[in-house]
C-alpha cells in the first residue's frame, strides 16, 4: 500500500472521533530471551500498522483532535551508529514519512515525545479542549508483562488525573473490518492468473487474539482452464497470498 492509504486510515479514525481527544498508538516491542538473543521474531501492532504502513518496534504515533483542528506526530529512535552495528538499519525520519504519509516535521525522536505530549495535555487545563487519551490495549494474558501502551496509560493517570482514559481498539477495529478497494485489489493481484474466487467465511474476536485484532477465514477458489493444477502450484499461489497479505496489510497467519 502506498502512503496515501495510511493517511486515508488515520483520515477516516480521526472522523469517527469525539472532539478534545488525544490517541497514543504504539508500534510494539521485540520480545528478548536475554540482552543479545531475541526469543521470537516482531510483530507489529495491527492497529499502528493500519494507521501508518510501519512494522519498526517501538514508534509511537501520537493523533489529536480538539474544536480548532488536529495534529498528527509520530516518535522514533534516533538512529545510534552503536545499535546499527549491532542490531541492522533503524527507522530514519525520511523513511517515517515516506512510509506513513505523515509530514517530514511530524516526525520526531523519542526524547521529545514526553514533552510534546505534557504540552497537549497540559494546554487542556487551560482550555479545556483535551477530555479523554486513548490507547489500543492489547493484552492476550492476565499474567503477561505491562505493555508500553499499559504502563504509559498510567502514566498519564498519575500526572493527569482529570482526563479520562479510554480504549480505541473497538473503534479501529470496526475501521479494519471494513475492506477498501485498495486491500481487495491486492488479494486478488497476490493471487494471480489461477485464483478465481475469494470468499470471506469467518470472523472471529475472542480469545487467543489480541484486543482490536480479529481472526479472518478466506475460501479461495484456484483454477486453470487447460489442465489440472498441482498441489505445488495451489502452495506457491496460497503462500505468494499470504506475503502479500502480511506486507502490504501487516495481516499474519495464525
Amino acid at each position: 500500500m502506498n502512503a496515501e492509504f495510511y493517511t486515508g486510515n488515520r483520515k477516516k479514525f480521526l472522523e469517527k472521533l469525539d472532539e478534545g481527544s488525544v490517541v497514543l498508538l504504539h508500534s510494539g516491542i521485540l520480545p528478548v530471551k536475554s540482552n543479545d538473543q531475541n526469543m521470537h521474531p516482531f510483530s507489529v501492532n495491527r492497529n499502528f500498522y493500519y494507521l501508518t504502513g510501519i512494522e519498526t518496534e517501538n514508534v509511537w504515533l501520537v493523533l489529536t483532535k480538539t474544536a480548532t483542528g488536529s495534529a498528527e506526530a509520530l516518535f522514533i529512535d534516533q538512529p545510534d551508529e552503536f545499535l546499527i552495528k549491532w542490531n541492522g538499519k533503524m527507522l530514519t525520519k525520511e523513511e517515517a514519512s515516506a512510509k506513513s504519509g505523515l509530514a517530514a516535521s511530524a516526525v520526531k525522536y523519542m526524547q521529545d515525545m514526553d514533552r510534546y505530549v505534557a504540552g497537549q495535555l497540559s494546554a487542556s487545563r487551560m482550555m479545556s479542549s483535551v477530555e479523554r487519551v486513548y490507547f489500543a490495549f492489547d493484552r492476550l494474558s492476565m499474567n503477561a508483562a505491562p505493555t508500553p501502551a499499559e504502563q504509559y496509560a498510567l502514566r498519564i493517570r498519575e500526572k493527569f488525573p482529570a482526563i479520562e482514559v479510554k480504549s480505541c481498539s473497538r473503534l479501529l477495529a470496526s475501521l479494519r473490518a471494513i475492506k477498501t478497494p485498495e486491500e481487495v485489489a491486492c488479494i486478488r493481484k497476490a493471487g494471480g492468473r489461477l485464483l478465481r474466487d475469494v470468499v470471506l467465511f469467518d470472523i472471529y474476536r475472542g480469545q487467543g487474539v489480541a484486543g482490536g485484532n480479529k481472526s479472518v477465514a478466506f475460501s479461495m477458489t484456484l483454477r486453470a482452464d487447460d489442465r489440472s493444477i498441482t498441489a505445488s502450484e495451489a502452495d506457491g499461489e496460497v503462500k505468494d497470498i499470504l506475503t502479500a497479505l502480511e506486507q502490504e496489510l501487516g495481516a499474519t497467519l495464525r
